[in-house]
């Protein structure tokens, strides 16, 4: 959109007919200024009503956060339920545990995973997928336990799925 002026004396009618062939659109400007006035108004309460509707949509949004999120936290323990053991063939009783390492810590994390739960896979050769085979053996890298590593839509962490049965037991 652009804006031209023109004096009323002069090229106005020629800048009209030149416009209209380049196919722009002229029109001719009116100042009113009750009409200025009735919109200054008009934005004044749309700015009202803007900030009415933001507090009552944050009022919303502070009610609504903890069952929101304890609802999604809810909906990603099921889901790794059912993904450990449909997909990777956990046993039904198993520790998640979601971990954070930093990258330095990483590689003492899982050491530590190593020596809890051994390099032996006790799980996965007792059932093997009939319609994804060997798609076990992919997935879980030969360990008794399984790292799931979420990046989209959630938080960069780690999951770890541990058989129940490999955690020690307090005395």
């Amino acid at each position: 959109m652009f804006r031209c002026t023109l004096h009323p004396i002069g090229l106005k009618g020629s800048f009209k007919v030149r416009a209209r062939e380049k196919i722009f659109q002229v029109r001719d400007f009116k100042h009113s200024p009750e009409a200025q006035e009735s919109r200054k108004e008009e934005l004044e309460k749309l700015l009202q009503d803007q900030e009415a509707m933001r507090t009552s949509l944050l009022q919303w949004c502070y009610a609504s956060y903890n069952e929101v999120f304890s609802s999604w936290m809810y909906l990603c323990a099921v889901r790794v339920f059912v993904e450990s053991i449909f997909i990777y063939g956990m046993p039904p009783s198993f520790l998640s545990v979601v971990l954070a390492p930093s990258a330095k810590g990483e590689k003492k994390v899982r050491s530590i995973l190593e020596e809890l739960c051994g390099n032996v896979n006790r799980y996965t050769h007792q059932r093997q997928d009939k319609v994804f085979p060997g798609r076990l053996d992919k997935q879980n890298n030969q360990r008794s336990y399984h790292i799931l590593k979420k990046h989209r839509h959630q938080l960069s962490l780690e999951q770890i799925n541990i058989p129940r049965s490999l955690v020690p037991q307090p005395p």
